[in-house]
């Protein structure tokens, strides 16, 4: 699970939370602008980094927490001097505790989002004490918040994926992130060695994934946070409503189930990524049974057969695992890259 799935899901609970924020590096940083983590007095979700800084942002982020009451902070350090770290380059963190309330106002503020791509998350740095930070839906109205604001969202919207800058304006600055981290949605049918791979390597990704099959002891007792169990009497079930934009890995035990599977999302059509495990052998024998279906050759091109890189070997769960990530993180910036082309027609 990632910064804003926990965000979103802490405000939702209405729990106190600390976002600590990466909005300046120099030289070697570990982590980029706009990176991210969440800290509880429980614990954290995702990383500024590791290392001796992490360490101490997870400590003051408590201490904020430990005040009930919303606190904003920033910090700049020397990570080879400071924190004894020998990428030796320097980073600046906002720290933006949530009490309660707060909590409660941005989970009314987080419902209100519709296109993530369009979403825009404005954090004070240096301002009035009371100001807190803003989701905002472009276009916004100017004089809600200073220009330099609008100035930065009107440039995020110009980049594909998320993206972040520190907007500066007299004495105020303001962090403004773009928010395309919403989950795609993923079915993943089979719950053998190579599914059990897959969707172990996606628990930290931005994907909704959907774990199918037909027998409820191959799945394992830990599931991940990002992943829900479907155990359904017939896989195809799972397709009466096919949305579209969706992303599918098949890699059932059955060849005859991953091919009425396959049958049905190509005839649909409307799939994001269609990805099937298997043989060169396998997807010839397939497509002509496919064609014989009246399944349309570029609609055939589309399906991702044998999945995994051409060019890196191995066929162990885990190699293949590693190698399907890789395609569907591809795949996922084709679709913030498309959403950026039609915003732009």
């Amino acid at each position: 699970m990632n910064w804003l799935q926990e965000m979103i899901k802490l405000s939702q609970a209405g729990k106190p939370f600390t976002l600590v924020t990466v909005i300046e590096t120099s030289g070697s940083a570990p982590r980029e602008i706009g990176a991210r983590m969440i800290v509880t007095m429980e614990g954290s979700i995702d990383t500024i980094g590791g290392g001796n800084l992490e360490f101490h942002a997870i400590e003051l982020a408590r201490k904020l927490l430990s005040t009930e009451t919303s606190n904003r902070k920033d910090e700049f350090f020397g990570l080879g001097v400071t924190m004894s770290q020998c990428c030796g380059g320097a980073v600046r963190l906002l720290y933006e505790s949530f009490s309660e309330s707060e909590s409660a106002i941005l989970a009314k503020n987080l419902s209100s989002v519709v296109d993530w791509s369009s979403t825009f998350l404005a954090s004070p740095v240096v301002a009035p004490a009371n100001t807190r930070s803003r989701i905002l839906f472009h276009p916004e109205a100017k004089e809600t918040l200073p220009s330099a604001v609008h100035s930065a969202v009107k440039g995020l919207t110009k980049v594909s994926g998320a993206g972040s800058k520190l907007a500066k304006q007299g004495k105020e600055e303001w962090f403004v992130s773009r928010l395309d981290e919403e989950p795609i949605d993923l079915l993943v049918f089979g719950a053998g060695h190579a599914g059990k791979a897959l969707v172990k390597a996606l628990q930290d990704l931005p994907f909704r994934i959907h774990w199918i099959d037909e027998r409820n002891d191959m799945f394992p007792k830990k599931i991940p946070a990002n992943t829900t169990v479907q155990v359904v009497e017939h896989s195809l079930d799972a397709l009466n409503i096919l949305q579209p934009g969706t992303f599918y890995v098949i890699m059932t035990h059955n060849h005859g189930l991953d091919y009425e599977l396959c049958l049905r999302i190509l005839h649909d059509g409307s799939f994001g990524w269609l990805g099937l495990i298997g043989s060169k052998t396998k997807r010839i024998r397939f497509e002509n049974r496919f064609k014989e279906k009246g399944i349309d050759g570029s609609v055939l091109k589309r399906l991702v057969c044998p999945i995994g890189l051409p060019n890196l070997p191995g066929k162990s769960p885990a190699v293949i695992a590693a190698s399907v990530t890789t395609q569907l993180l591809q795949a996922r910036q084709q679709v913030l890259d498309a959403q950026l082309q039609n915003r732009a027609d």
